[in-house]
């Protein structure tokens, strides 16, 4: 927490230098007027402030894929780096013709920062797109891919307890086995066949369970879904 209000004085500290340069130390010459001293500080602040919250205030860790900022940071970046570029290129320009008699009119530097801008709010809204759509089809193969995870877990415990119990006879434990195998051959659950058929299996495994938990009292029965298993499980698989 102190790192944190230290990185905010920091912050604050630098834009209280940035305007005591404008106002103590640059001379008045490059400026030709107070007016456009004020658009140079103001597109300058803008600057540092983009970049003190993409550095310190929001960094994006690029190791994350579920991070929503992943899908536009690359036009995010670019995006800054362009603006920065432009805006402050183009008021340095006008500060050096206005240091040598030749100073560029306040209305075209107006118009001129106004479209840097724009540009760089409409970059910024194709960032916010882009990082939603990279947001949305993570999402949807991690989902995807729950299902398949879920089923490798149910066959693996369900395997354990099978082996676990000396009641079950090693003929079921070697089909739960092979079943166990071939888990990794499922595809990700594309389409809502293979989620419901995700599900089936999933209470199959469940319902076996607790039938070999009591082997001795659900022998006809725990044979009966060690087959329907296998069946849900092959059904599964061919989707």
């Amino acid at each position: 927490m102190k790192l944190k209000y230290f990185g905010i004085a920091l912050a604050i500290l630098g834009q209280i230098l940035i305007i005591c340069c404008f106002l103590l130390l640059l001379p008045a010459a490059i400026f030709a007027g107070e007016a456009n001293m004020w658009l140079d500080l103001s597109v300058v602040s803008i600057i540092y402030w983009l970049w003190v919250w993409v550095l310190g205030v929001a960094p994006v860790r690029a190791d994350d894929p579920a991070q929503r900022a992943i899908g536009g940071l690359g036009i995010k970046w670019y995006s800054i780096i362009i603006y920065s570029v432009l805006a402050g290129g183009f008021a340095l320009v006008t500060m050096l013709m206005a240091a040598n008699g030749s100073p560029v009119a306040f209305k075209l530097q107006i118009a001129a920062q106004a479209i840097i801008l724009f540009g760089f709010l409409l970059a910024l809204l194709s960032s916010g797109h882009a990082s939603a759509k990279t947001a949305q089809v993570y999402n949807d193969q991690q989902q995807k891919m729950a299902g398949k995870a879920d089923i490798r877990f149910a066959l693996q415990d369900l395997l354990t307890a099978a082996e676990d119990n000396n009641n079950v006879p090693r003929d079921i434990v070697a089909r739960l086995q092979a079943l166990q195998r071939d888990s990794r051959f499922i595809t990700p659950n594309a389409s809502p066949a293979a989620a419901a058929a995700d599900q089936q299996v999933l209470a199959d495994c469940d319902a076996l369970s607790a039938a070999l938990a009591d082997y001795s009292l659900n022998r006809q029965y725990a044979t009966q879904l060690t087959s329907q298993l296998e069946r849900d499980f092959r059904r599964r698989r061919s989707l």
